[in-house]
């Protein structure tokens, strides 16, 4: 995925709060700037339920944002429904939208956004 204007950002939001653990969440993405130049960049955070996190924010004026994987483990006692958005300015996009089970990962490449059945996304490895 491509964020190419200082409007869009990558979020991400559990459909109920924690019971005893954030889940943790790291990002890895690139980012292209006006004259060519390209930096590799990982974001790291934790979820807070309800309330949306940002892992890319929106670029800066003529640069892109590509986002290459996105990894999420559920380190909490209950599964969690977890949204990742596309947030265009005051438009959000769904997406993907998936259970994760508990102390399962969850994991998104740049190739693929589809559900295995385990929770992680196809080009990922996870335990069945």
């Amino acid at each position: 995925m491509i964020l190419d204007t200082p409007t869009r950002s990558l979020r991400l939001v559990l459909g109920e709060a924690h019971t005893t653990t954030a889940c943790d969440i790291v990002a890895c993405y690139g980012q292209q700037g006006p004259a060519g130049t390209f930096v590799t960049l990982l974001s790291q955070t934790a979820s807070t339920g309800v309330t949306p996190v940002t892992l890319v924010a929106a670029p800066p004026v003529g640069s892109q944002n590509i986002i290459q994987e996105v990894r999420l483990h559920n380190a909490d006692t209950v599964s969690h429904t977890v949204t990742l958005q596309l947030l265009d300015s005051a438009t959000t996009r769904t997406i993907y939208s998936g259970t994760v089970a508990v102390q399962r990962p969850l994991s998104t490449s740049a190739a693929v956004m589809g559900v295995n059945g385990c929770g992680c996304l196809p080009s990922a490895s996870c335990r069945q």
